[in-house]
């Protein structure tokens, strides 16, 4: 048996509060408001005990009314919720003549109805489920207060919460039970605020059978998910996080337009001014005393207004997707399998966000700062499965809707590349290009088009397979795009360290058929060694940061070219592990003078190394002889 209470119309004479005018008058006009107010229910329930009982027993209206008073135990003035039988005396009342002291007496004979409910669970019980499931669990001790309580699995205070729960889910009210319940659960978590009540149903699972038609119930009725249930325009207050050169991930407020709007909010803070008065904008303009981005994050932030209000659970754990034609990044209310997305999050959401990737399959890599302090933007993921998407996203307490098919032309793996002047979604590096992923119901067999937007030049790939890689194709630089059965994907590829000033020249020899430029590894010791035995670092930039941030691995086989000083005749190159490589540069005869202490240092270590080509060893020789006869003289003592 469910009692599916609702008030949508005020009481005249309430005070402003929505309270249940046909349930309680027709409740009170049964009770006896001069002795025990519950006898006469009590009396009808001993007579309906004498019959063939194939009917509720006549106490359901009065038990409704304690349900609907647990549910809604809250204060009209924020100072607290007031005790339950002040709620219950709100609910159950005698005409105004006769209203002296009856909350006093309600209180007074609570154990007629703790019989009562005694009476309605052995009748449940006798039926064997045919009409409904028993959920009262008898406790000697209990009040019966206690069991109006129990029952009232969902509160007032969970429909709000529950209404943006409804928003996310596209078609929810056609959504079965069964499946509203576990999305719930996924999207669960100590930060919606869900009632003490509700969320121990949903972690037992005790109360799956009535919560199952209760969420189908509740979901019907919450469709007009953008207004509230006091009549006002609910406002959205979302994030942006746009990226500064210098300065990184700047987080900013975004307000998205609903519906014409001028009104001034009133929050515990000062008056929050929203208005729509620019034409065509697809934002609110927020002014006035506008709240701080880390304060409602943690703690949430209600303001309510003439026409509008903004009510914000606490968030620990957002996500955060693109816009097109729009820099930066949005909080984001639905998802595309398409798409790349972020987490935005704090220390609290952090544990969440690990396992998001975790079940994805991504790789945790060491998060970005943003202006406020303590919250930090995860690496970009894509996922061609919009489903194993929300699935992920729902298991870590993220519950948002896809709002389209996932295209057929999916971009997978590669080295994604950050430059700001790339005219495409998709950057990777040159050399590190990703695979195209079809998904049609070809299976990937037919040609695919690759267009380069500088020339229009046009490459045919043919495709055999769900994945193609665009890898040793011999693409430069610049913006690509691929078509394949009517859809397309964009990216573009830059160089290593992103677009240069100018493109880096070739090598060109001197007289003597030496260039003035050498390939050289980006990582390990680098040195040039002279005439005179003294040896010279190379100058080598530094690689990009994500390469060690993201774990890449690409310092340890990158090279670069690196100019080389006008006296060097030798090339000394030791890798991380120690492998040395000496390799001849110009063919000149020692001439080695005074040897310094670093110098001998240096050459303890090369001394017994050989050079790569086999001809070069003889002059090796002479610059190793050269170098001890100088030691020598000077005190060397390292072999």
């Amino acid at each position: 048996m469910l009692f599916f209470v609702e008030s949508q119309e005020p009481e005249p004479g309430a005070a402003g509060d929505t309270l249940p005018s046909t349930l309680g008058v027709a409740a009170s006009a049964l009770l006896n408001w001069r002795g025990n107010p519950y006898e006469p229910v009590s009396r009808l329930v001993a007579l309906w005990k004498t019959g063939p009982r194939d009917q509720p027993p006549p106490c359901l209206p009065l038990l409704a009314a304690t349900v609907f008073a647990a549910s809604q135990v809250r204060s009209r003035s924020g100072a607290g919720a007031p005790p339950y039988y002040d709620r219950l005396a709100e609910v159950l009342r005698p005409s105004p003549g006769l209203d002296s002291g009856h909350r006093r007496l309600l209180e007074k004979y609570r154990g007629t109805v703790q019989d009562l409910w005694h009476d309605l669970d052995d009748w449940l019980t006798e039926q064997g489920g045919r009409r409904g499931i028993s959920t009262l669990h008898r406790v000697p001790t209990i009040s019966f207060m206690k069991y109006a309580m129990s029952q009232a699995v969902v509160r007032m205070s969970d429909r709000s919460i529950l209404a943006d729960f409804f928003a996310a889910i596209p078609d929810a009210s056609d959504m079965p039970g069964r499946q509203l319940l576990m999305r719930l659960k996924r999207w669960n978590s100590p930060s919606r605020r869900l009632s003490q009540r509700l969320r121990e149903a949903l972690k037992s699972g005790q109360d799956d059978e009535v919560l199952e038609p209760l969420l189908e119930k509740l979901a019907a009725v919450t469709a007009d998910v953008g207004s509230v249930g006091n009549g006002l325009r609910r406002i959205r207050l979302l994030i942006r996080a746009t990226e500064d050169p210098e300065d990184g991930w700047q987080l900013h407020w975004f307000a998205p337009v609903a519906d014409e709007v001028h009104d001034t909010l009133s929050h515990r803070d000062g008056n929050l001014c929203v208005d729509s008065a620019e034409p065509g904008s697809d934002r609110y303009l927020l002014t006035g005393d506008i709240p701080g981005i880390a304060a409602t994050l943690q703690r949430g932030f209600s303001a309510a207004g003439a026409f509008c209000e903004v009510q914000m659970q606490p968030r620990h754990l957002l996500v955060m997707n693109p816009r097109e034609g729009e820099a930066g990044l949005f909080e984001a209310v639905t998802i595309d399998a398409d798409e790349p997305i972020r987490l935005l999050f704090d220390a609290r959401g952090e544990e969440a966000a690990r396992g998001f990737f975790s079940e994805i399959g991504e790789r945790w890599y060491h998060p970005e700062e943003t202006s406020v302090p303590g919250w930090y933007l995860t690496d970009e993921v894509e996922l061609p499965d919009v489903d194993r998407m929300a699935d992920a996203l729902s298991s870590a307490g993220l519950n948002l809707p896809q709002s389209r098919e996932a295209r057929r032309v999916q971009l997978s793996g590669g080295l994604r590349a950050q430059a700001d002047t790339s005219t495409a979604r998709h950057s990777y590096l040159l050399g590190g290009e990703p695979d195209a992923c079809f998904l049609s119901g070809g299976h990937g067999v037919g040609e695919a088009i690759l267009w380069k937007e500088a020339d229009g030049s046009r490459l045919p790939i043919e495709v055999e397979g769900e994945r193609l890689p665009l890898r040793g194709l011999g693409l430069v630089a610049g913006s690509y795009r691929l078509e394949y059965e009517g859809q397309s994907v964009s990216f573009s590829l830059h160089p290593l360290h992103g677009i240069p000033l100018e493109p880096i020249r070739t090598p060109k020899p001197d007289s003597s058929g030496r260039s003035h430029r050498v390939c050289v590894p980006l990582d390990g010791d680098v040195r040039f060694l002279d005439v005179h035995g003294k040896f010279h670092s190379a100058r080598r930039p530094q690689p990009p940061r994500w390469w060690t941030a993201r774990e890449t691995g690409l310092e340890h086989a990158a090279q670069i070219f690196v100019d080389v000083p006008a006296d060097a005749v030798w090339l000394v190159t030791t890798q991380p592990g120690g492998e040395r490589a000496i390799t001849l540069l110009e063919d000149r005869e020692p001439q080695i003078g005074a040897v310094t202490e670093a110098a001998r240092k240096f050459w303890a270590s090369i001394m017994l190394c050989n050079p790569r080509d086999p001809k070069h060893k003889p002059l090796w020789t002479r610059y190793r002889q050269s170098f001890i006869s100088h030691a020598a003289a000077t005190e060397f003592h390292r072999v």
